[in-house]
């Protein structure tokens, strides 16, 4: 399903689990966040085409993971550097984001660039 992330109420959704599945590499390189959203739903939300990731997670906090906030953007040094690297292979991969979210619980931070993201209802 095609929607726009910063519609989503990410301030307070739980952020249940993260999956990185390179079963096919070049070929299948996703990642995957399990949300519950405040009203209790679930959605996996998956990013499609990843080109990189980095995150900075903290751990051996007793609370459960709440969001504190989801940005996506377009432009920026890292995303340059990012396409200036894969265009040197014949790469075009011109429509990548960088999709960003930062938890309150433990105060971490994941990046991950990626040409899509789809929104899939699990409950």
């Amino acid at each position: 399903m095609k929607i726009d992330m910063a519609q989503l109420s990410w301030h307070d959704a739980l952020l249940l689990s993260i999956v990185i599945d390179r079963s096919d590499p070049g070929n299948i390189d996703t990642v995957e966040f399990l949300v519950e959203w405040t009203d209790g739903a679930r959605s996996r939300i998956i990013f499609i085409d990843c080109y990189a990731m980095y995150s900075r997670m903290n751990f051996g906090i007793a609370a459960k993971e709440s969001i504190r906030a989801f940005s996506s953007e377009d432009d920026g040094d890292e995303i340059r550097r990012i396409k200036m690297s894969y265009e040197k292979i014949g790469a075009d991969i011109g429509s990548l984001r960088r999709f960003t979210l930062e938890t309150n619980s433990t105060a971490s931070l994941i990046a991950v660039f990626a040409l899509s993201v789809e929104v899939i209802s699990v409950s």
